[in-house]
Parts: structure tokens; sequence; C-alpha cells
């Protein structure tokens, strides 16, 4: 089992973009990032995981079986990270009010 105590976890979000872009420029593109970056992103990831992640191929970045098994894993525990971090706020039908200039004003509560 891997100790996330010498891991920085932002890579993960880095390695998940790699995975579904199969590409270090559009994961690059996609999180606001410099390629290098993200280049010196998975350089740290192979060797938390000791393992090359991914295998460069005339179409792209092909990921190894290793980085299958981490995804599978990885995909559901960031989308759980980011729905409860950031949860999107549902309007509350019974405070939705029209003003006598027929303008309407919706109150917005957060997620239960």
């Amino acid at each position: 089992m891997l100790n996330l105590r010498g891991v920085d976890l932002n890579l993960l979000p880095v390695f998940e973009a790699v995975y579904e872009e199969r590409s270090l420029s559009r994961a690059a593109t996609r999180l606001a990032m410099t390629q290098p970056a993200v280049s010196h992103a998975m350089t740290r990831l192979r060797g938390v995981f000791e393992d090359a992640l991914f295998i460069r191929q005339s179409r792209g970045m092909a990921p190894t079986a290793v980085a299958d098994v981490i995804y599978a894993g990885l995909r559901d525990a960031l989308a759980s990270v980011r729905t409860r971090a950031y949860p999107r706020p549902t309007m509350v039908s019974s405070s939705s009010t029209r003003s006598p200039a027929g303008k309407r004003t919706v109150k917005v509560a957060p997620r239960p």
C-alpha cells in the first residue's frame, strides 16, 4: 500500500488528465499548465509508483497496466472529492419570488 504522506496529492489530477487525454500537451492545456510542468509531474509520479505509467507511441501516450489500475481507483475518488469540495447550489423553489416589476429573485441554498 502506498504511503500518502510522501506523495504530493496535486500530482493526482495531472495523472488523471494525462490518462484521459493520452497526451502531455493536451493534459497541460486542460490543466492550465505548461507541457514541461506536466512532464515534470509525470516524472515525479513515475518515482512514486515505480512504473513508467505511460509509454510514448506514434499517436500519443499509452497507459501501462499499472496506470490502468491506478486510474480505475483514482477516477471515482477524485470525482467524489470534486463534488464534495465544490457542491453546486440548488434552487429552493419556495424561495423564488417575483418583484412588482416582474423580476424574479431566487435564493440559492447549498445541497444537503
